[in-house]
């Protein structure tokens, strides 16, 4: 990964502002600006009293809930008497009505639900919790948080017991990390906002994200790096990472169809968040001083980060920023070399998906040691191989049948496949002459796939455009006239996963025009959309997700009159 000194001026500018950064001697601090940016902690005492206040404020309504607030302070003095705050945090000022606990424990065991974290009344500033804001405000957002968290890793969430572990494991340190406390209560205001289909942040949520900005300053200056990269302030930037502002759905009367994983790990919500660059970079400069994700010690984080490279990879088109770190061993084969998938579920399947694979096979070999197959395709139909595996996998879900894989383990197949793919070089990174004239062209092809099937996209402002418009440069300076056979049969799988990818765009027209062309070729014996079906059966395709929009391709294109005067 890059270090701060191969960055380009602006990026080193911006991974100077990043939480890693600030506060530092030999960096002078930045005038706050967002909520990317940090609060000056030399700052008077009265401004921060004031924004606490203002938070009180807002979840302090009215007068009549003050007074059943004051009623109820014997009983929680009752409650919480002979307990210790865990983590002291120094608020300069004590807020108003806020009670002193001397006695104390030295220890707080917790149990394995968290809900010994919502025990006090709701006006109160939970004394469990080194947070500022009220129990009402911070209860009510924990109360979601381990379901959240949860989905992570498990389809199936706090039912599954890997998922109730990953949650209780990193509720249990929440007392004691209070940058870790903000920054999930603000991902969890996000992530609900988002699901509610509110654009807009509150003031207390972005009052929220700027104390777990705070916090997270402080902890990561520490000079002890023990500290500064625990595995709690880790999980703190990564949060806050990838919890940003809500990028806008792309205006368009439709969409390309997409299969149910859309909604595994919450990626229909976490890919619609912009990613923070100046978090970003301070979780890359966290990692190179760690050396390794594995040594991250609590089970899930190391692959969660792992993931979120996946998602940045996926938003911005380019290679994954961290390695793939697996959940399971047993996603893949003894050997390692292919995804887990029996020959009872390939069997289950073949009437529905067909021959997966075969039609790229006939262009390149498959086989490494063949002398004419050079090592980028090799890598490229590994890839391709491994993304037909898993579209068994998804069929077979999809349809209901039972197959014995575990949550988990489906994750692991989907993140890898997609970091295989990811992490493929472009045609301009790769140094070597008379490149494969649709190396380009199918790995764009690929990724589309993928988008459709395997890591479903959002259809946000960007991922798509981009990729059309990347899919449309690659096939413009391809001369397809010379294909024939296979290629000219990939090419027009290339050409229909492009026609699917511009849906809603004005590239689309452009798209349909070059599947016309390339049905009118003698060599291609296409007469109806039946035949067009077992053409596609030949490469990459899940009929259950992209079948209707292949049959409009096939219907558009029979239209050729109205395609040309659009496309011109």
């Amino acid at each position: 990964m890059p270090g701060r000194d191969g960055l380009r001026p602006r990026d080193a500018a911006l991974w100077e502002g990043s939480v890693t950064f600030r506060n530092r001697a030999d960096v002078p601090p930045r005038e706050p600006q967002s909520l990317t940016h940090d609060i000056d902690e030399d700052a008077p005492s009265s401004s921060e009293d004031r924004a606490r206040a203002r938070a009180r404020k807002e979840t302090i309504p009215s007068k009549s809930t003050a007074r059943l607030h004051a009623a109820r302070k014997p009983h929680l003095n009752r409650a919480v008497k002979g307990r210790k705050h865990v983590h002291e945090t120094h608020r300069g000022k004590p807020l108003p009505g806020e009670d002193k606990h001397d006695d104390s424990l030295s220890v707080v065991k917790y149990n394995d639900s968290p809900s010994w974290l919502l025990e006090p009344d709701g006006e109160e500033i939970n004394p469990l919790l080194p947070s500022p804001f009220p129990n009402d405000l911070v209860r009510r957002h924990m109360h979601s948080l381990p379901e959240v968290l949860a989905k992570l890793v498990s389809k199936a969430a706090l039912s599954a017991p890997y998922g109730r572990a990953f949650s209780s494991d990193l509720m249990a340190s929440l007392s004691m990390h209070p940058a870790q406390l903000h920054a999930m209560m603000f991902a969890v205001m996000v992530h609900d906002r988002i699901q509610q289909g509110i654009s807009n942040p509150t003031a207390t949520e972005l009052m929220v994200g700027t104390e777990a900005i705070r916090h997270l300053n402080k902890e990561i200056s520490s000079p002890d790096p023990d500290r500064a990269l625990s595995d709690s302030n880790i999980w703190a930037v990564l949060v806050l990472a990838y919890s940003g502002r809500e990028d806008n759905l792309r205006s368009a009367q439709s969409y390309p169809r997409q299969s149910f994983l859309r909604e595994l790990q919450s990626i229909h919500i976490y890919l619609k968040m912009d990613i923070v660059i100046e978090h970003v970079l301070g979780l890359v400069k966290m990692m190179e001083l760690l050396g390794d994700l594995r040594k991250i010690k609590t089970p899930g984080v190391a692959q969660t980060v792992s993931w979120a490279g996946v998602m940045g990879a996926v938003r911005n088109l380019t290679r994954p920023i961290f390695p793939f770190v697996s959940h399971t061993t047993t996603f893949v084969q003894e050997d390692g070399r292919r995804l887990a998938v029996s020959q009872h579920e390939r069997e289950a399947v073949e009437k529905d998906l067909g021959q997966l694979g075969t039609g790229f096979w006939q262009v390149w070999s498959l086989d490494a040691a063949s002398s004419t197959a050079a090592w980028y395709l090799d890598r490229l139909s590994e890839v391709i191989r491994d993304m037909a595996d898993f579209t068994v996998v998804v069929e077979n879900h999809a349809s209901g049948r039972w197959i014995p894989r575990t949550s988990p383990e489906i994750i692991d197949q989907r993140n890898y496949v997609q970091h295989k793919l990811m992490s493929l070089q472009p045609e301009e990174a790769l140094v070597i002459e008379d490149i494969d004239p649709q190396y380009e062209s199918c790995r764009l092809a690929c990724i589309v796939y993928s988008f459709l099937v395997v890591f479903p996209v959002p259809p946000v402002v960007g991922p798509f455009e981009t990729l059309v418009e990347r899919l449309k440069r690659a096939l413009q300076v391809t001369d397809w006239t010379v294909f024939n056979g296979s290629r000219l049969r990939l090419h027009l799988w290339i050409l229909i996963m492009g026609s699917i990818a511009s849906i809603g765009l004005p590239d689309r027209p452009w798209f349909l025009l070059r599947v016309m062309e390339v049905l009118g070729e003698v060599g291609i014996r296409i007469q109806n959309w039946k035949d067009l079906k077992a053409l596609m059966k030949t490469f990459l395709w899940h009929p259950r997700t992209s079948d209707f929009d292949g049959l409009d391709v096939w219907k558009a294109t029979q239209q050729q009159a109205d395609i040309q005067d659009v496309a011109q």
